[in-house]
This record gives C-alpha cells, structure tokens and sequence, in this order.
C-alpha cells in the first residue's frame, strides 16, 4: 500500500478522459491484478483520491473480469459508468484486458519453466545414452491408501457416508492405476485429501510420481485425468530445507518467490505476492519432495516449519514424500501429520512389461535418429521380449525387477552388456552397475579418463562410508570432499589428485552428482548405501554394523551387507539376541535368495528361532483374552511377513505368495486360544460351505453374515467396533478381520485368493 494517497487530476468532462488519469488508473489495475487481485485493488482505492464512482464507472465498463468476483459491487459499478464518462471507462476496458494478457502469459510462462524442470525422464546413478522424456516411459504406480488396519480411524471411515469421488475406488484392494488422480479429484472438493504423505523405500518412484504430476498439470494435459487446472510447485526439501533451517522466520511464499522461481529462470519476473494468493486460493499444489533426505540435524527445524506454513494454506494441496521412517518416526515436538498416507506399491507384472516396452520403444527410436519404421519398432520389441523372457525365467531377478528403480538398471544394464547374464542379486545389480558407470562403458567408449586408471570404486566406497558414519550426512561441500578424496587418493598410493578426479566421476560415471553449486551428493541414496556396505564388508567391519542394529535408518544398508555375506547367521543371531526379530526376518527374506547347502540347516534352525520370536507377541494378546489387539497384531505380522512396512495393506500378489509357514502358525495360535472358535482355518470352513464366493452377491453376503460381519435383519455391513470380540458370544470365525471391510468393492475377492492360498498351504481345521 502506497505510503501517501496518490494525487489525481480532475477529468476536464463527462465525456473525456485526462491520459494522466488513465496512466493512473492503469497502473492501479496492474498492481492488483498482477499483485494480489481485487483485495488489493480495493487497498489501492482506499489510500487514493480517485472519486469513487469514477473507480467504480472505470470498473464497471472496463472489466467485466470484475463483474464475475463481485456482483454486487459490479451492479453499483454499472450506473456509475455513465457518470464517469466513456473514454476513462474505454481506455480502463483496453487496461484491464492488457493487463489480464500480461498475468496470463506471465502464468503460463511459469508453467512452461515447471513442465521443462520436470518433463526429462531421470535415473540417478544411470548413465543413459539417450535420456528419455518422463511421458514417453512413465508408468502409472499403484498405491494403497492408508491401509485399512482394523480399529484403525480412516479417512475412507470418516467419510463413509459421503459421495467420494474416487474413494470406493481407493479402498478397494483391486485399484486401479490411475488412483493419484482420484484423490487430487477429491481435493477439489473436500479438505481431507489435501495433505497427502507419499512413502516407500529408495527406488520406488516416489520423485517420479511428484514430477509426472508437476509435468501433467504445467503442460495443462491434466483434463485426461478429469481434474481441474492447478499451478504445480516442484520443491525438492533437501535443497530447500537447509535454507529454512538457517532461516525459519521466512514464509512459504519467500521460499517460492526467492528460491524456486529464480531457479527455474531470472527472468521470470512475477508478482511479489504471486505465490501467496495462489496458496491461499488454492490455485496451487505444493510438492514436496524427500523428507528422509533432509539432514536428521535439521529435520525437526523443517518440519515445525512446514506444519506452521501449511496451515495457513487450507485450500492448497500438498504431496510430501519420504522414506517410511523419517516420516513415520518424526519427533513429536516438531512432527508434521499430514491427514493421509499413501503407500506406492511395488510393480505388478503388467507395469514392469509396459516399462520395458516404452522404455526399450524409446532408446531404440532415439539411437536411429528419431526412425519409428517397422525395423525399430520391431528390434524394440524383440529386444524387450527377450529382457522380460529373462525375468520371467528367474525368480530372483523378478523379485528385483518390481522396484523401479532396479528396473531401469537392469533394463540398461541388458541395452548395454546383451550378451551377460543378469545379476542374481541386487547387491549384485549394484556392482554391476557400478562396474558398468566406472569401467565399462568409459572403456568401450574409448574415453580418455583417469577413472579407468584407478580404483575408482574403493575411493567412493571410503567417502560412502565416512559419509553414512558422519551422522548419516547426504551431502558435502567441494572443499571438504576434496579433502576426502585427497586421503583417500593417498590411502591408496593412487597419483591422482583430487580435483580431476572427482570432475571425471561426476562427467563420466555420474555417481556422484553436483545438486547445487559447490555441493555434492551420491546419485541416489541407494548407491551410497551399496558402497558403504561394500567397504564393511571389504574390511570385515562387521562390528560397526552391528553396533547400530537398532538403528531404523540403517535397515537398508544392513540388508545390502546382508546379501554380501556368504553365510550371515550369525549377524542375524545377534538381531534376534537383541530382540530385534523383525530386521533378522527382512535379513532372512533377503538371504533365501543365495544360500549355500551347506548352511542351509543352520539358516533353517535360525528361521524356526526367528519365526517363534516373531509371534511371541500374538501368542500373548490370544493368551490374554485381549482379542481386539491381538486382530491388530495379526495385522502387523502379516505385513511383515510380506516383506511390507506397517501401515501398508496387502496386495492380491502379497495374497497369492503369502509365506505357507507364516500362515499356518497364526491360525494354530488363534484355534488353540479360542478353542476353535476363530481363526483362518475356521473361516476357511464356513467360506467354502457358502460357495466360495470370489463376487459380491448372495453367497458372499451369506458368508459375511455367518461369520458376523454383516447384519443380518438390516443388511447392512458391520462396522469394526461394532464386532463382539469374545468367543463366547461372537459368530464363529468372526476373528481374525486383518483389513477386511465387507462392504467394499473387491474384498470378496480379497478374501478368496487368501482361502485359496490357504487351501495350497493345506490349512484344514482340525479339533482342538
């Protein structure tokens, strides 16, 4: 607001206009539309001397943008247009539309930058020949949404009685791929879709989904999706973070308006309040990507200021993501809940084959100069038939191929060596494509680089490290890394120096990457990750990884120096010593893939132990009588058992491969607490003498009703806390519910690939 009141001169008549009134005029337009909309027009009134009804004919004339706004005010505007006199009112009509063109491609010039920020197609730690637009290769990821643990308190229950869009389609286990869109539809509308979490482990795609959306909605295509026009944010927390933490007093808006725009181009020259009103209107959605990658020393400062901004945003969407841990484990003095959870799911078959498809389609069209005639198109599909024939073939390699990230390497890693064997194991598929960035592809290529005159992976290794030791650091400045390389250099009796060195590792290998001037970091958490377990195992550092077992964050890395060991039974011992059963059953899964036979009846013995320690706590709720938390225990064992974090749902492939062991010892500890009253084996029973119904109908409503999950006067479907819980007065086989809800769509079919596994596990229900 103007310090003083701005001085106008008198219109000379009715009829005419001063030009230097209407300058005036014109810039007060321009500041409030290109500044802040009507309210700040009105402020800019307010402190002029402008006649009012002058204002208001200029208005009501000239922009009948206003009219829509406000009625009222539009009506009033009308009759005083007549008083005001025709030229101010023409030349305020020819104002505002000038003015409404400049926001408007201003706008658009913005949402240009933010598609080009985020329209390439980006595999750290890859080194690709040909780069692929994220459109051309992007497959849609599944996601479950908040997962339907019982007694748990839902979005999809708060809002059971409302017309959701999209919501019947979010609780059902059989989603469809397309449910990220379902839920920013249900944003328009409805505040709790608003503040979404988005979590998964490394590699799964969660950068990737906030970029095809910011993609989706800059390059406007977002109609496809039946979804309202929005201004998309791209804000990478790791970058942006360290800022706030030096400087929590500034806003939401200063971030974007000082940090983001600048960096997508200087000469974007937007309103000072631009992203303000756009917060506070709800024009925006605000992504941002990678909590777990903020440093754990300032994370608390982030997100005690992200949860004070965000609340002055009510109608802005927001998508965080984050790996599960730092999310989910937050400190509670600065925790930042945001109002769902969403879990993206690993790759069904039919998305690893479409990736495959595309990505091959591409890499091929590109390396023949754009060519899409019948030869490309078909040795693109030759050769993405023969990757995915090798997958198929190999239990272990499909197991990897479900995360995405690992897809793309093994994708790239077949493109670029199609006479090898793919690797067995990821920890394999890390070296290999380590191996590949530091030696092969500079040695086919015939480059000139010093990378393959040294050993280049040792010295990542020792950074990777003394990184991960050093409070878990992501990222390092020039100075201190090439301090780092220097010893490490001379560690190894190498003659380069540093500075050439590591200029080749970021040109020619790209595992390490310059994110911002003057800083560095890993590609991808994961190849640090690998390096460093690399390095532990090299120099039989086992102690340093056992010191920190109770450590969540360290989870990942421990099950890379997992599948190194040959025989890992006793660092699984001490897991399980340390009553740390969970991690030792995560080393177990990983381990299965490689054993040798002559451990393998050690490793059995040991998955006896850990399989008894696992359900100890089970054993003890049934023991108890305590029926309600023994349901929701059911649940947390089974997620585990699955090789999912809690707070996931179970996928019907998590269903069909459900471990027969896992399986068999939770119904005999249900059968034997309640005398055969509940238990899987139980429901088994009764869901084969209604039909085994896999669709909603007759037979499975009758199901529901035996069991007590329906009621059987009303119809309707019994709500969790309307279940008895006790064997004395509840259904048979009312228990256990383990994420069931009757009434959604797709959980009869839930339930019948379950009965049908158990049927293969050989489940019957005997007599106690």
């Amino acid at each position: 607001m103007p310090d003083e009141p701005q001085k106008l001169p008198e219109a000379k008549s009715s009829d005419s206009a001063s030009p230097v009134w209407n300058q005036q005029i014109a810039e007060m337009m321009f500041k409030a539309i290109g500044g802040g909309g009507f309210a700040t027009l009105i402020a800019l009134f307010m402190s002029s001397e402008l006649p009012k009804i002058a204002m208001a004919g200029a208005l009501g004339s000239g922009a009948g943008l206003v009219y829509a706004f406000v009625d009222p005010i539009a009506r009033r505007a009308k009759k005083g247009a007549e008083k005001a006199g025709e030229g101010t009112a023409d030349f305020a009509e020819s104002a505002v539309k000038g003015i409404v063109d400049k926001v408007t491609r201003l706008d658009d010039r913005y949402l240009e930058l933010q598609k080009e920020d985020c329209q390439t197609s980006v595999c750290d730690g890859i080194n690709q020949v040909f780069s692929p637009l994220l459109e051309e290769i992007f497959v849609p990821l599944s996601i479950s949404y908040n997962a339907l643990i019982p007694g748990w308190r839902t979005i999809a229950n708060d809002h059971a009685g409302d017309d959701d869009v999209g919501l019947a389609a979010m609780r059902s286990p059989e989603a469809d791929e397309s449910q990220i869109w379902q839920l920013l539809k249900a944003a328009e509308s409805q505040s709790a879709y608003r503040r979404m979490a988005v979590l998964a482990w490394g590699g799964y795609g969660k950068t990737t989904l906030l970029r095809h959306i910011a993609y989706i909605y800059s390059s406007k295509q977002h109609k496809r999706y039946k979804v309202g026009a929005k201004v998309p944010v791209f804000l990478s927390l790791k970058t942006y973070g360290k800022w706030v933490a030096e400087k929590p007093e500034m806003t939401l808006p200063d971030v974007i308006m000082q940090k983001h725009i600048p960096r997508l181009s200087l000469d974007l020259h937007l309103a000072a309040d631009w992203a303000k009103e756009k917060l506070k209107s709800g024009e925006m959605v605000l992504l941002l990507d990678g909590l777990d990658e903020v440093s754990e020393s300032i994370r608390p400062v982030v997100t005690k200021w992200l949860k004070r901004e965000l609340a002055l945003y009510p109608k802005a969407i927001v998508i965080l993501t984050s790996r599960p841990k730092a999310y989910t484990e937050q400190s509670p003095a600065s925790r930042l809940d945001l109002r769902m959870t969403i879990w993206i799911e690993p790759f069904t078959k039919l998305q690893q084959k479409a990736f495959i498809d595309r990505w091959y389609g591409y890499q091929e069209v590109y390396a023949n100069n754009g060519r899409t005639t019948s030869d490309v198109t078909r040795r693109a599909a030759e050769k993405a038939a023969g990757l995915l024939a090798q997958i198929r073939a190999r239990p272990e390699i499909e197991d990897l191929a479900k995360i995405p990230l690992l897809l793309n390497m093994i994708a790239t890693f077949h493109r670029l060596s199609p006479n090898v064997q793919l690797p067995k194991r990821k920890v394999d598929l890390y070296q290999a494509i380590c191996k590949l960035q530091l030696c092969d592809r500079p040695g086919a290529k015939e480059l000139e680089t010093l990378l393959t005159e040294t050993d280049a992976q040792t010295i990542l290794q020792k950074l990777a490290l003394e990184m991960l030791l050093n409070n878990r650091e992501k990222t390092i400045e020039r100075d201190a890394l090439l301090m780092r390389l220097t010893t490490y250099l001379e560690t190894e009796n190498e003659s380069v120096k540093a500075l050439p060195f590591l200029d080749e590792v970021v040109r020619v290998s790209e595992l390490l990457v310059e994110r911002d001037e003057q800083e560095y970091e890993f590609a991808h958490w994961s190849f640090q990750e690998y390096l460093a377990a690399k390095e532990l195992f090299d120099h039989k550092r086992e102690q340093e990884i056992i010191d920190r077992l109770a450590i969540p964050e360290w989870k990942p890395m421990i099950l890379m120096y997992v599948g190194l060991l040959k025989n890992p039974s006793g660092l699984i011992r001490s897991m399980v010593d340390r009553g740390l059963t969970d991690l030792a059953a995560a080393c177990l899964h990983e381990t299965t893939k490689q054993i040798d036979a002559d451990i393998a009846e050690e490793l059995e013995r040991l998955t006896t132990v850990v399989l008894v320690s696992t359900y100890a706590k089970l054993e003890a709720l049934l023991k108890a009588g305590e029926w309600r938390e023994a349901d929701r225990e059911t649940y947390r064992v089974m997620i585990k058992a699955a090789g999912k974090e809690y707070g996931q749902g179970l996928s019907r492939e998590d269903l069909e491969n459900f471990p027969c062991e896992d399986l068999l010892t939770i119904d005999r500890l249900w059968i034997e607490a309640s005398n055969g009253h509940f238990g899987f084996s139980v429901q088994k029973k009764i869901w084969q003498e209604c039909g085994s119904p896999m669709t909603a109908g007759e037979n499975w409503d009758r199901f529901c009703v035996k069991v007590g999950w329906q009621n059987l006067a009303t119809t309707a479907y019994m709500e969790y806390t309307q279940l008895k819980f006790s064997p004395t007065i509840s259904p048979e086989g009312e228990l256990p519910r383990f994420g069931v809800v009757p009434g959604v769509a797709g959980h009869w079919v839930w339930c019948g690939v379950f009965f049908s596994r158990a049927m293969i596990c050989k489940l019957f229900l005997h007599s106690t």
